[in-house]
């Protein structure tokens, strides 16, 4: 399946996408943000649901191109 995910992830919806993701990621650890710099990953550590060895996570992470997502989130009263 791991051979194959890209193709059946692209054919799922978003929300399947979101729940398969949700499924795989046990928690996702960030540096503080003060520590934040421009075009540098935000994400200090993820932890799976499943084990994986870590010299297969660096190779992905240098080998893969990164995705940046910007949200703004407002609070709004009642």
């Amino acid at each position: 399946m791991l051979l194959v995910f890209e193709q059946l992830f692209d054919k799922m919806n978003q929300e399947e996408q979101r729940k398969v993701l949700e499924s795989l990621i046990a928690e996702i650890h960030l540096y503080s943000k003060e520590t934040w710099k421009q075009g540098q990953n935000p994400i200090r550590e993820i932890n799976y649901t499943f084990s994986v060895n870590p010299e297969i996570l660096e190779e992905l992470r240098d080998n893969l191109p990164t995705v940046e997502t910007v949200v703004l989130l407002e609070w709004k009263e009642r």
